[in-house]
């Protein structure tokens, strides 16, 4: 077999010429399919882009991931009734993200060491740091979230380090949503609804957003709030006294729940009260 023939520099590679750049494909400007956008249209997009920028670099100067779903926990303290029983907690809060669940059986020994200035096993701890489900052998159960909570955060401290920042985005115009997941008694509800001198998430939220429109007086705003319960995977309107169960249906213009436009946020702490007597 004999090699091809060398490379000629006189071969030059085949080329196609156009009369007109805008013939070429590689120069052609392709609008894109589905962006035939109408007038106005194109700034609000671009009012949403720049929106969700300055989103993302709020979220990150407060330390917030920029994940789909954050998750906090906040330990529920003892109620009156289980200090009377002479129960104890089992739970500690090792720094901003990280819960311990201890063993009942070490809960003295652990106590007393941290007292002390040592951990469980016999270590210096210093100020302001805990070994505490740290080291070999330990039986305690350690849980890693986004945000962690002992008993002794009210709803504001809540409120500062997961949900304010989401509001700040919902006024610009990106979706947020924000839920309370535990068992029966867990403090769902103090922690949505509140209390006389901590008022709960909802409360503290839509008083963020009705400052906000004030600030920005220069935009038309609508604010509609509904208030519904999921029960056993059904959906309740609790602003309908005595309605049924409502169908869950993909057509925004069937079955809705009731909603109103409140002007304020003592609007919402006048529905709230009736509203969780329904659901009760």
């Amino acid at each position: 077999m004999e090699p091809p023939p060398p490379h000629s520099a006189s071969q030059e590679p085949k080329t196609t010429s156009y009369k007109d750049e805008s013939e070429d494909p590689t120069h052609r400007n392709v609008e894109p399919q589905g962006t035939n956008l109408q007038a106005g249209e194109m700034e609000k997009l671009a009012e949403l882009v720049d929106a969700s920028l300055k989103f993302s670099r709020v979220l990150k100067r407060k330390g917030v991931s920029q994940a789909t779903l954050q998750v906090a926990v906040r330990c529920r303290p003892l109620s009156k009734a289980e200090k009377a029983q002479g129960a104890r907690s089992i739970t500690r809060l090792v720094d901003e993200k990280v819960i311990v669940v201890m063993n009942p059986e070490e809960l003295d020994d652990a106590d007393k060491e941290k007292d002390k200035g040592f951990d469980r096993f016999g270590r210096k701890v210093e100020k302001r740091q805990s070994r505490v489900g740290q080291g070999p052998g330990h039986s305690e159960k350690r849980y890693i979230f986004d945000n962690a909570f002992d008993g002794t955060a009210n709803n504001e401290m809540l409120y500062k380090a997961t949900v304010q920042p989401l509001v700040q985005g919902v006024v610009k115009g990106i979706n947020a949503t924000v839920f309370a997941y535990g068992a029966t008694g867990s403090g769902k509800t103090y922690t949505m609804v509140g209390a006389d001198g901590d008022p709960g998430l909802m409360v503290l939220s839509l008083e963020d957003i009705f400052m906000l429109i004030r600030e920005e007086s220069e935009k038309e705003y609508e604010v509609t709030c509904s208030y519904v319960e999921v029960y056993n995977e059904v959906v309740y309107d609790l602003l309908q006294p005595n309605s049924g169960p409502l169908e869950l249906r993909e057509d925004p213009e069937l079955v809705t729940p009731r909603s109103f436009q409140p002007t304020a946020a003592a609007s919402l702490l006048v529905a709230l009260p009736v509203s969780n007597a329904l659901s009760a």
